[in-house]
């Protein structure tokens, strides 16, 4: 998902920015928020990587959830 904005801000007028997102699950399995927040974190800057103005979704990759590590993840762009 892409998207422009504007908004005026007093006498400077319209500013325009954008803005990148990284979207990540909480699980029940997490010890800690930070597991979610560094998942969200990895989404993130997956969506900045890729020219920001985007919205990024991790997703778990197959061999760190078989180690039993945190996983570092993947991201993909959100439809």
């Amino acid at each position: 998902a892409k998207a422009r904005f504007e908004h005026d801000w007093a006498d400077q007028g319209p500013i325009p920015f954008t803005i990148s997102i990284g979207i990540a699950p909480c699980f029940k399995e997490d010890a800690a928020v930070e597991y979610a927040l560094k998942r969200a974190d990895l989404a993130l800057y997956g969506a900045k990587q890729d020219g920001r103005n985007r919205v990024k979704v991790w997703s778990r990759m197959p061999e760190a959830e078989a180690s039993g590590e945190l996983p570092d993840g993947e991201v993909r762009q959100a439809s």
